[in-house]
């Protein structure tokens, strides 16, 4: 019985040996196929919009990436400041907060951790122009491709672009009922799910809508709050577009769209920071300052207060283009709102220390108008664009033990602790523009373009002590 036995395992060790060279087979079968479908994705031409007509990107005479939406699933970018990743000269600046960023195109960049400050480097999607900083990390979804122009793009784009641009386009209405769906699962318990339909209604009108959603948790460990680790996953972002089509020259598209974000966030520490002498902080429950000493990790902390980026963005547009054989009229109106409601843990201890925040109200209305045409040798743009943009935002910092060791004093005699720095500010700004490229031969072609821009601006800010509750 033993010898049989022994000869049963031995022909199971083979049929499992055999199974797993089947199976290793078919596995890298399959992952050369994949990595030939991806090897495809990357040397396909992408025709872009840069120059405001229609032409392969190799074709476009400045400075430019662009990644189709096949191209950016392939390299599995979810957010809108992935895509610098691969572009050279071009990086993602985050101040704070998971959905607050700026982009750095040849050093020229906007690093302010306020959010009424506008960047040098625009971001559009859909030929909108996006302001806050704080509504610029949305979520990729349903994206056709994304552009990114170096250096200055006044004389093409409505609002000026001293650095450069970056430009998403999202996929539009078309005349085949369709759409997509797709579950990822990943480190965290990371569940994103994305989906679109497609809806043909009639001859000339259709629609699209489009969602994603992201659930998960937090990969900053936190020894305080074990369940409540820091940077969680709590996204959703919804998009609805109607396109109307009464003539074989007119379309009209209305867009809606809307996002948002509810995580935990905090200050990052080294530990190289942390004073070597320290000691269980006294009187806190499950401190682990000593058990932190050791380790070398920037993704951990004792966090006393899980902080919050709680963000939510709003927009609703129109774009018409009418085509009247010698030349394209655009219209592009457009009204959308950010608000953001941000603390963090700053100090990064176990003890109520130091907690920075900040909120953010803007709303912003914007109207473009654009007249495009082109000859045998000749492209011509000159276009109109206006900006309201209201923002009540601020910032300061909630500090009570801070300010109680600083002053040798309770908060409740003192009568404060903390700052608060509300300030507003309010722009209108109109300007024109235009660029005409003529093309000698397919090598050679001349631009020439002009912006006159008027703008003002009417700022106010405080600067008060204040008393905080909870936070």
């Amino acid at each position: 019985m033993r010898h049989a036995k022994q000869r049963t395992y031995a022909l199971k060790v083979g049929i499992s040996i055999l199974s797993l060279w089947i199976c290793t087979a078919q596995v890298l079968a399959q992952e050369t196929t994949v990595e030939k479908e991806r090897s495809s994705v990357f040397i396909e031409e992408i025709t872009v919009t840069a120059q405001k007509r229609s032409e392969f990107q190799q074709d476009v005479g400045i400075s430019i990436t662009a990644l189709s939406g096949e191209q950016m699933k392939a390299l599995g970018y979810t957010n809108a400041q992935e895509v610098t990743a691969i572009t050279p000269g071009v990086s993602t600046i985050q101040p704070n907060g998971e959905a607050n960023y700026s982009i750095g195109i040849r050093g020229v960049a906007n690093s302010d951790f306020t959010t009424n400050v506008e960047s040098p480097v625009a971001v559009y999607v859909d030929e909108v122009y996006i302001s806050q900083m704080s509504g610029a990390g949305f979520m990729l979804f349903d994206v056709e491709r994304v552009e990114i122009l170096k250096g200055p793009q006044g004389t093409l784009f409505g609002r000026n672009a001293t650095g450069g641009l970056i430009h998403y386009l999202t996929v539009k209405p078309t005349n085949e009922f369709g759409g997509y769906g797709s579950i990822t699962y990943s480190n965290y318990n990371r569940l994103r799910m994305d989906g679109a339909v497609n809806m043909p209604i009639s001859g000339q009108l259709k629609a699209r809508a489009s969602i994603s959603l992201h659930q998960g948790d937090g990969y900053i460990k936190n020894y305080v709050r074990p369940n409540q680790n820091l940077n969680n996953a709590n996204e959703f972002a919804g998009r609805f577009q109607l396109l109307y089509t009464p003539t074989e020259t007119v379309d009209i598209l209305l867009n809606a769209r809307l996002g948002y974000q509810d995580i935990r966030t905090g200050f990052f520490h080294y530990s190289g920071a942390i004073n070597p002498d320290a000691k269980r902080t006294p009187n806190v429950p499950n401190s682990n300052l000593e058990g932190y000493l050791g380790r070398s990790d920037n993704f951990s902390g004792d966090y006393d207060f899980p902080g919050r980026n709680k963000l939510n963005t709003k927009g609703f547009s129109a774009t018409m283009n009418w085509d009247m054989d010698w030349a394209t009229v655009t219209s592009i109106t457009d009204y959308q709102t950010v608000k953001r409601d941000y603390i963090e843990d700053s100090d990064a201890s176990p003890v109520n220390y130091f907690n920075f925040f900040l909120t953010t109200d803007a709303k912003q209305f914007s109207q473009e108008l654009r007249l495009s045409g082109q000859s045998e040798n000749i492209d011509w743009v000159t276009g109109f664009y206006y900006l309201n943009l209201d923002i009540n935002d601020s910032n300061g910092a909630i500090a009570g033990k801070w300010v109680s060791e600083l002053y040798g004093d309770t908060v409740e005699n003192l009568g404060f602790n903390g700052i608060n720095n509300p300030y507003s500010i309010k722009t209108k700004s109109w300007s024109v523009f235009g660029q005409v490229s003529y093309h000698f031969s397919d090598a050679l072609t001349l631009h020439a373009g002009f912006r006159w821009i008027e703008e003002t601006k009417d700022f106010r800010y405080d600067d008060f002590i204040a008393v905080f509750g909870d936070n």
